[in-house]
């Protein structure tokens, strides 16, 4: 019987060795751990940060490894040129600073093109560099050229001022006495958002009146100063919390008469932003209502307060507000984006007849702010999923008539775009790139999208020699077997598609944008964990955005949901494609503050295929978290669902096995509300666990120390081996 059992421990020992193949070892460790700073060394020209000079003319930096260079582009002329002689810069320094300085790579930050000078600081100062004489000068900072400022009234006779929570006007030359417009209030109220008619003769602010502003507390258990263990706390409103208000009131100049608008308290989000008409007789704001359903932009009568609502828009789900722009086209036009149709787009108004015409249309997205130029009667914007055949998510460039009429694709590349403009939207630099194809960066004509010249190409042949391998996109159907779910695939440098790896996914659902990467990526810690002998995959389930409102809304009130649908038959689909991708023994998943959520649940509501999991910085329960983010993708008034989604209510389903991670001072994601609650629900469940407390950091837990014990918790419980030895 001994003799048995010893042969069938060698052979599960064998195989799991076999299925292994000595994964997880020290060597690949340090492999991983210096890849980010490797994979830097040997690609260049990946990023081209244009520096416009003049409406033609932009500078950027490019380090090419051996040398750093400063290039400028005359777009006129088609031609690139240094941007100085660096051994010219590289000699005057020296002789400045009396020390070696190397002409390859010039120790420049704060770089400033003005003038016909090159503005920068090293060795601890400030310096100027004539481009004519090659002069240098020690010099100070230069300044920003300031626009006049918001508190100075447009005919330059006042200024504003807030003091100790009231509201003041002074003479801007000092000569006079002030007025004040409206006093401290008694019960903490503070004036903000105040704003200048065009013709000098009112004010419009906000008297914003505190809510309940009750605390977060945390202990800094490591503080700088001392061995005594710290008690912070700080303002952090949570869902249902009474929240600020803010309440619009104008003012007259000189005589201090006060009009209160009509409009009531905004009770949400931010203090908006005003726009006066151009003939000062109205204002206009937009306001967002509690619970996110329902944006309308506001027109107040100066002459008596009253108000009128131009636009509003309205949804049974909720209204994305980092969707939502406006544009004023004079008085009586409104540009405005929503989703309305099911996909967001833009449409016209008329300020008193209402909706006019719907600008853009179809199965695909605005993405971003449309810049709008009413002299040439053009809109440039960004959008993705236009283009037939293509991933959906790729950013394209469009131009078009303010009517919506010629609408003209400017990238036509099947790629993901990024665009600099010129201050007049004459020309751009265009980068684009694949995750899988390094970036190409050309200067394109800003009305037809011609490639006026070509600026850069990315060279990753040294990187890619080294066997490295870029992720992979892969498509598969979601949940209703018909919509297309996206997502990518990292392999080990040392693949092998013989053999077989464990799948770990990394995970971020939050339904503010999509998430898997699109642009070229030459390290991550994705890559990094694959090193170590796993298949890493990432994708984006339905309840993300940038797709239409329908896959958005899976979301609504609904976080718990996470996508997991999706996620799981794209994972079992891409597994039939390819063998190599082990799902035996479960497949693993981390992510990071709302991915920390996320992978939590993972092991909770489908713990039959997660098996172990990573929660990095996890908001837990949606009721102990920020009122913002909650409230936008959870709904208020609160309702049950907050508790059936929270991970501590559901602490007793817990399988697998569970690794969580947080920040002591986390003021963004707080430990206790979070993190603690769970662990709490844990222990009164019985149920197993590890728990990572950093002393002093905060949300961002970056670095190796985290990493490694990511890494380390995936290689012990997938692998089924002691990490960095890669024995059994």
């Amino acid at each position: 019987m001994r003799a048995m059992t010893r042969r069938l421990t060698l052979l599960a020992v064998l195989a799991v060795a076999a299925a292994g193949h000595a994964q997880g070892t020290l060597d690949q460790y340090e492999r991983a751990k210096g890849m980010s700073a490797k994979a830097r060394s040997m690609t260049f020209g990946l990023n081209v940060q244009a520096q416009w000079i003049s409406d033609t003319e932009f500078w950027y930096r490019i380090d090419r490894g051996r040398s750093v260079e400063w290039i400028r582009v005359d777009g006129e002329s088609r031609t690139k040129s240094p941007l100085f002689d660096p051994a010219v810069l590289a000699a005057e320094l020296e002789k400045a600073v009396k020390q070696e300085v190397d002409p390859s790579r010039l120790p420049l930050e704060q770089v400033i093109v003005r003038d016909n000078s090159v503005h920068f600081r090293a060795f601890s100062k400030r310096w100027s560099f004539d481009l004519a004489t090659n002069q240098l000068d020690e010099a100070e900072r230069p300044t920003r050229r300031a626009g006049r400022s918001p508190r100075r009234s447009p005919d330059g006779e006042w200024q504003i001022r807030y003091h100790d929570g009231g509201l003041t006007v002074v003479p801007a030359d000092g000569e006079g006495e002030p007025l004040v417009l409206a006093p401290k209030g008694d019960n903490g109220e503070v004036w903000t958002q105040a704003q200048w008619s065009p013709d000098s003769q009112m004010v419009a602010a906000f008297l914003q009146t505190p809510g309940k502003r009750l605390k977060m507390n945390y202990v800094e258990t490591v503080p700088p100063d001392g061995v005594r263990p710290v008690h912070r706390s700080h303002t952090y409103d949570l869902p249902g919390d009474e929240l600020d208000s803010r309440k619009l009131h104008l003012f007259r100049v000189p005589s201090g008469e006060m009009i209160e608008a009509r409009t009531g308290e905004i009770d949400f989000w931010q203090t908006p932003p005003i726009w006066w008409s151009e003939d000062g007789e109205t204002l206009r704001f937009s306001r967002l209502h509690r619970g996110y359903q329902q944006e309308r932009v506001i027109e107040i009568a100066r002459s008596n307060g009253a108000e009128r609502t131009l636009i509003d828009e309205r949804s049974d789900s909720r209204l994305h507000p980092y969707e939502s722009w406006l544009h004023n086209l004079g008085q009586e036009t409104i540009l405005w984006t929503s989703q309305r149709s099911g996909w967001r787009h833009i449409y016209q108004y008329d300020a008193n007849e209402g909706l006019e015409a719907q600008l853009t249309a179809g199965k695909w997205v605005i993405r971003g702010d449309p810049h709008v130029d009413p002299e040439r009667g053009k809109i440039w914007f960004q959008a993705s999923g236009r283009e037939p055949n293509r991933d959906p998510y790729l950013i394209h460039q469009y131009v078009m008539n303010l009517d919506g009429s010629d609408l003209s694709l400017l990238t036509p590349e099947a790629a993901d775009h990024s665009a600099q403009w010129s201050p007049n939207r004459e020309m751009f630099v265009d980068s684009f790139s694949t995750i899988n194809e390094p970036p190409i960066h050309v200067l394109r004509d800003g009305l037809t999208g011609d490639i006026l010249m070509e600026i850069e190409r990315a060279d990753a042949r040294l990187w890619l020699n080294t066997g490295w391998r870029p992720a992979e996109p892969f498509v598969a159907k979601g949940r209703d077997n018909q919509t297309d779910i996206h997502g990518i695939i990292w392999r080990p440098t040392d693949f092998d598609p013989d053999k077989k790896y464990p799948v770990v996914e990394y995970i971020y659902a939050g339904p503010h944008d999509s998430h898997v990467p699109k642009r070229f990526m030459i390290s991550s810690r994705t890559q990094m964990l694959a090193e170590l002998g796993f298949i890493v995959v990432q994708i984006d389930g339905m309840g993300t955005a940038n797709r239409g409102k329908a896959f958005h809304d899976v979301s609504h009130q609904n976080l718990g949901d996470g996508g997991f649908p999706d996620r799981i038959k794209w994972i079992q689909a891409a597994a039939e494609v390819y063998p190599e991708m082990d799902l035996s023994r479960g497949v693993g998943i981390f992510g990071y503050s709302a991915g920390g959520y996320d992978s939590t649940r993972a092991l909770l509501a489908h713990g039959d295929f997660y098996t172990v999991a990573a929660s990095l910085a996890g908001n837990h329960d949606h009721r102990t978290d920020k009122t913002w983010w909650n409230e936008l993708w959870m709904g208020w008034p609160l309702g049950p669902h907050y508790e059936e989604q929270s991970n501590p209510a559901n602490a007793h389903k817990l399988k697998g096995k569970l690794l969580l991670v947080h920040g002591e001072n986390d003021t963004n994601v707080n430990l206790h509300g979070g993190t603690m609650r769970l662990v709490d629900a844990l222990v009164k469940a019985d149920k197993i666990f590890d728990m990572l407390i950093l002393p002093g950091r905060g949300h961002n837990l970056g670095g190796w120390y985290v990493d490694r014990a990511i890494f380390d918790h995936f290689v012990k419980h997938l692998y089924g081996r002691e990490p960095r030895t890669g024995l059994n």
